[in-house]
């Protein structure tokens, strides 16, 4: 018994200081969207079997935002079926693996008895991270401003998520990303979800979902799966995955396959601004901007900012590098070490078939021609560092090989091709979008990838 306690005192301890380095602010009631029976997805409608509302019990004392009690009136039968070869099961889930009666409550997404989620999930690496629903803000309406004015507080070293669309070039210092993760922004019309995991250094960004007649926002859900960041969409209430970028938990699970993936980069803010000088760069929220769908955020630092942006939490996190047998921080193990567990990797996945390329393996050699899963491709290092990845093959059927010379890349019939991918004859090569991770949360999601590194 005294074994038990010191366990329970323990695993509290550990919760209250991660939820102490990431406090955020209460979130605002969200309108309650959970009663529509009909989805709207990319422009079809899709039937979605509501969930049945129970009676509303007042909340008890015993209730907390970190509660992982899910309550439910009944006890419900799991049911399973099958979607494209995976199975789904419709039923209750264990506590804390989904949104509990209170988070739900104050989402203002009603009690859930059953859920629907994806079978295989590796429920064992799905645990709370310590803050609550949106403890980790979202920035709702971003505020941008010049290179100039930022450049007093954020040097050239410093890395960013640089992302550009439709001609429009905005840079997102991981100083801020690594407080709130997610950045809901708007692009002339277009929404763009921006999200980093600081635990897997993992930036991706998303084409926003349009649900039930509207784009939606999304929130943190104060969960991790496998280390990395688990959001939620703000009109349905589902758990999305970040590196899968595909419904978890809850009711877009079989009915939504996963986000559209947009390329961005990870690189040094000095390089980022030489190679988009017209870029703007995102600052740093203050009191009274819309963070985690609420503008009820105390100040924590001087200048009225929400949070304490020159301070990095993560900095030992990242120097420490579990061995194999080991595990991670947040109790990941450990099970390939042919790279070093953080490890920066770039990441594709050709038809099911995953390889990381190592970031320093592909610096050192510039252009490598190679195939994955039958797929020819090229792997470009462009001026600035960024990784880039195109197939080589035209739609006439000509596989190309490049090499680089002083004008940059050349195939065998002398052609040149421009870094994005196109030459003057107007082809353009499609591109994959890769993904920025560390090996150890590379290898979590893709079991069986393969490798490009420094030859033995």
């Amino acid at each position: 018994m005294q074994q038990i306690l010191i366990g329970i005192v323990a695993a509290l301890a550990l919760a209250g200081l991660v939820w102490f380095v990431f406090a955020g602010g209460p979130s605002e009631h969200l309108e309650d969207e959970s009663q529509t029976s009909e989805m709207d997805i990319s422009g079809d409608s899709v039937a979605v079997e509501p969930f049945v509302e129970p009676e509303q019990s007042e909340r008890t004392t015993s209730d907390t935002t970190t509660s992982t009690q899910i309550s439910t009136s009944a006890t419900p039968t799991n049911e399973t079926l099958m979607h494209n070869g995976r199975e789904i099961t419709i039923g209750a889930v264990e506590r804390g693996l989904y949104f509990n009666k209170f988070e739900l409550n104050s989402l203002g997404f009603g009690s859930r008895p059953e859920v629907r989620y994806w079978s295989d999930l590796n429920f064992e690496f799905l645990i709370r991270g310590g803050p609550p629903p949106d403890g980790i803000s979202s920035i709702d309406a971003p505020r941008y401003v010049s290179t100039d004015a930022a450049d007093a507080w954020i040097t050239d070293q410093e890395l960013v998520i640089g992302f550009e669309y439709n001609g429009i070039a905005r840079a997102y210092p991981v100083s801020i990303m690594n407080w709130h993760e997610i950045v809901n922004d708007d692009f002339d019309g277009t929404k763009i979800i921006i999200t980093f995991c600081p635990l897997c250094n993992s930036g991706l960004a998303f084409l926003a979902p349009h649900l039930n007649g509207k784009f939606s926002e999304f929130g943190t859900t104060g969960r991790i799966y496998q280390s990395d960041l688990v959001m939620y969409d703000r009109i349905t209430g589902t758990f999305w995955s970040q590196l899968d970028a595909e419904p978890m938990i809850g009711p877009l699970v079989g009915e939504f396959d996963e986000l559209t993936r947009l390329p961005l980069d990870m690189i040094p803010y000095g390089l980022w601004k030489q190679e988009h000088p017209d870029t703007v760069v995102l600052d740093r929220p203050v009191v009274g901007d819309r963070l985690g769908n609420s503008t009820d955020h105390p100040q924590q630092a001087p200048g009225g900012f929400v949070r304490l942006y020159d301070r990095d939490s993560y900095a030992s996190y990242r120097l420490r590098n579990p061995k194999l047998g080991e595990q991670t921080s947040f109790g990941i193990p450990i099970t390939d070490d042919r790279l070093l567990a953080k490890t920066t990797i770039v990441g594709i996945v050709v038809d099911g078939q995953a390889k990381a390329y190592d970031i320093d393996a592909i610096h050192n050699q510039q252009l490598h021609n190679d195939e994955v899963n039958g797929v020819p491709l090229v792997v470009l290092v462009l001026p600035g560092g960024q990784v880039r990845f195109f197939e080589r093959t035209l739609p006439n059927g000509d596989e190309l090989l490049f090499s680089l010379d002083e004008q940059g890349m050349v195939d065998q019939f002398g052609h040149h091709w421009s870094f994005s991918g196109s030459n003057a004859s107007g082809n353009q090569l499609e591109e994959i979008v890769g993904t920025v991770a560390f090996w150890f949360a590379w290898v979590m999601f893709n079991t069986e990838t393969e490798l490009f590194t420094f030859e033995p």
